[in-house]
């Protein structure tokens, strides 16, 4: 499969799952996207696989659910202990950031 045959994919699987005009999908909770996918999928193991779907599927929600979260909180989230390890990075940048403005 080609770079941009994946792009238009997950184009596709986000429209279908109404990620691509709202922030939240309809009848989501606000912290629906606060959790670390990639601990997700190593916990619970690909379902949609188990359920008679395809690899791929779970692929393209992990990547949907990734760029979410880059709209969301401007970072893919990764926990430790159940805490976002890169917070204090983030912050740091962010200071940054706002400093260069200033």
């Amino acid at each position: 499969m080609l770079v941009k045959e994946i792009l238009i994919k997950i184009a596709e699987h986000m429209k279908e799952e109404d990620m691509d005009q709202n922030r939240i999908p309809k009848g989501m909770s606000d912290d629906y996207y606060d959790y670390d996918r990639s601990d997700f999928i190593k916990a619970y193991g690909d379902t949609e696989r188990i359920d008679g779907g395809e690899i791929i599927d779970t692929d393209l929600q992990t990547v949907a659910t990734q760029i979410m979260q880059m709209y969301i909180y401007g970072r893919i989230l990764h926990f430790k202990d159940g805490k976002d390890f890169r917070t204090k990075l983030f912050i740091a940048e962010s200071n940054k950031r706002i400093k260069a403005v200033i």
